[in-house]
């Protein structure tokens, strides 16, 4: 429950930063040409078409996710409690990037940067690099060359981002180390309740 109530406001926060980078950078404009707009047409159809006929395996992705969602006995009011927790501690996780440029010095909007960094949240959960080590890089590159701020001060910023993970997970991988979880014993435990 923990890592989807992760992932729904990560989506939430990510989806609030897309509209606030549209209005105020106009990212993605309309075609002017027919041509362009035929093109933006047959891809919306080839993803409809890909949907329909992938949708029973997309269910079967999606259906475990969706069982852990319901299988809980949190009810609503713990429920909401839960989500607002997740997105306090999703504000103070992401607002470090916000700390950490104010310390640099970077003149960059703190909003625009805030809200990006919960992009860089669901960017780095694809699976292409270890950590998501580059991709965090390139796109706040690209966030801070939306406001004309230099890259190697994009880089930096991530890197010290990523220094200081690292550094924060040493305890508790050290707190594991010395009083490791058995899966038998949870095993035990489950079959026992």
């Amino acid at each position: 429950m923990d890592r989807v109530f992760d992932l729904v406001c990560l989506l939430l926060f990510s989806f609030v930063a897309l509209l606030y980078f549209q209005i105020n950078f106009k990212i993605i404009q309309l075609p002017k040409d027919n041509t362009t707009f035929l093109f933006w047409l047959i891809g919306l159809f080839i993803m409809l078409i890909t949907v329909f006929v992938f949708r029973i395996k997309f269910k079967n992705i999606l259906s475990p996710w969706w069982k852990a969602f319901t299988s809980h006995d949190l009810g609503f009011v713990k429920s909401i409690q839960s989500f607002l927790l997740t997105c306090l501690s999703m504000t103070l996780i992401y607002g470090v990037f916000n700390y950490i440029a104010f310390v640099m010095k970077i003149e960059v909007d703190h909003l625009g940067l805030f809200l990006g960094t919960f992009v860089l949240g669901v960017l780095t959960l694809l699976p292409i690099t270890i950590l998501g080590i580059g991709v965090r890089e390139t796109s706040l590159v690209l966030i801070f060359q939306l406001y004309e701020l230099p890259a190697q001060d994009a880089i930096a910023l991530s890197l010290i981002i990523f220094f200081i993970q690292l550094v924060s997970l040493i305890p508790g991988a050290i707190w594991f180390y010395l009083s490791p979880i058995q899966l038998k014993d949870l095993k035990s435990k489950k079959t026992a309740t």
